[in-house]
C-alpha cells in the first residue's frame, strides 16, 4: 500500500528580490512550477509566491519586505499526516486556509526548540521535486548528459538548534528517515522520502537555512555561476567542497558538491 504520509522539504525563503532569486535558482538548476493550472493552488497555498523543484525536494520563493527562511514541508493528506504525527507524539494544529480552489486544511508545528513550521497538502500527481528513486544518494556519482541539472540538485535544510534530541525526535514524529551525514559538521540528518533533505546542527539559538547539495563537480558549478555573473567562493574540504554564491540579498547560498574531480 502506497504510503499515505507523502512527506517533501519546502523551505519558505521570503525576500524583496523575489524575481532575482527566481533567475538564480533557475541557474542552480531548480525548474520552477507553474503558477496556474491543476495542482497549482495545492502547491503554492495562500503565499504570494514563486515554487522551485529540484531533483529532490522544492523552494517557495516569496515576496517580502525582509530577507527571511522559514521551514516548510508538503504532504498528501494533511488529516492522516495530523493523526500519525500527533500518535508519534508531536502536536499538530489544524487551520483552514483558503486557496483558489476552496479552503485547506494546514499543519501547523512547533519543536521543543521554538522553531515553528508548516506541512501544507499538496497535489500528489505534481510529481516535480520527488526523486525518481525514494532515497537519493549523498555520494559521488557521475552524470548522464540527458538529464537537465535539477536531477542532481537537493534542497537540504539546515536546522540549528540547541535541542538536538527534541529537534531530531520531531523529525522522526513527522515521518523523516535518518540519512547519511554529509561533510558539513552536521550531527544528525534526515530525508524526506519525497524529497528533500533536514540536516540538524548544535547551536544556542535555533535557526534555519538552505541550502543546497549538487551530485556534481565543484568545478562545473563555479563555470556555470560565474558564466552567469555571480561572485563564488569554493571551500575544499578534501572528501568534498562547498561553493558559495552570492544571493541577492547580500549574502552567500552554500551548494555541497559531492563529486570530485579526477574521480
Amino acid at each position: 500500500m502506497e504510503e499515505p504520509r507523502l512527506l517533501r522539504v519546502r523551505p519558505i525563503l521570503y525576500t524583496p528580490y523575489a524575481a532575482e532569486w527566481a533567475k538564480l535558482l533557475t541557474v542552480l538548476g531548480l525548474e520552477r512550477i507553474g503558477d496556474s493550472g491543476p495542482g497549482a493552488a495545492l502547491v503554492l497555498g495562500t503565499d504570494a509566491g514563486s515554487c522551485f523543484a529540484a531533483g529532490a525536494g522544492r523552494v517557495l520563493v516569496c515576496e517580502a519586505e525582509s530577507f527571511g527562511i522559514e521551514l516548510g514541508f508538503e504532504v498528501r493528506d494533511v488529516q492522516r499526516f495530523a493523526e500519525w504525527t500527533i500518535g508519534d507524539g508531536t502536536d499538530v494544529i489544524l487551520r483552514e486556509e483558503p486557496t483558489s480552489d476552496g479552503p485547506v486544511n494546514v499543519a501547523h508545528l512547533v519543536a521543543p526548540d521554538g522553531v515553528a513550521f508548516e506541512a501544507r497538502p499538496v497535489d500528489p500527481t505534481v510529481l516535480a521535486g520527488t526523486p525518481a528513486a525514494q532515497e537519493p544518494p549523498r555520494t559521488a556519482s557521475g552524470q548522464s548528459p540527458s538529464r537537465s541539472l535539477a536531477h542532481y540538485v537537493s534542497v537540504v535544510a539546515q536546522w540549528r538548534t540547541p535541542d538536538v534530541p527534541g529537534t531530531c525526535s520531531t523529525l522522526e514524529n513527522i515521518g523523516a528517515k535518518a540519512a547519511a551525514l554529509n561533510s558539513l559538521g552536521s550531527i544528525a540528518s534526515y530525508r524526506a522520502k519525497h524529497g528533500g533533505f533536514i540536516d540538524v546542527f548544535e547551536t544556542s539559538q535555533p535557526d534555519i537555512d538552505l541550502t543546497l547539495e549538487y551530485a556534481g563537480s565543484a568545478t562545473v558549478l563555479e563555470e556555470r555561476m560565474a558564466m552567469s555573473g555571480y561572485e563564488v567562493l569554493t571551500l575544499d574540504y578534501g572528501d568534498a567542497a562547498t561553493v558559495f554564491i552570492g544571493h541577492p540579498d547580500g549574502g552567500r547560498i552554500q551548494v555541497a558538491c559531492t563529486f570530485r574531480d579526477g574521480e
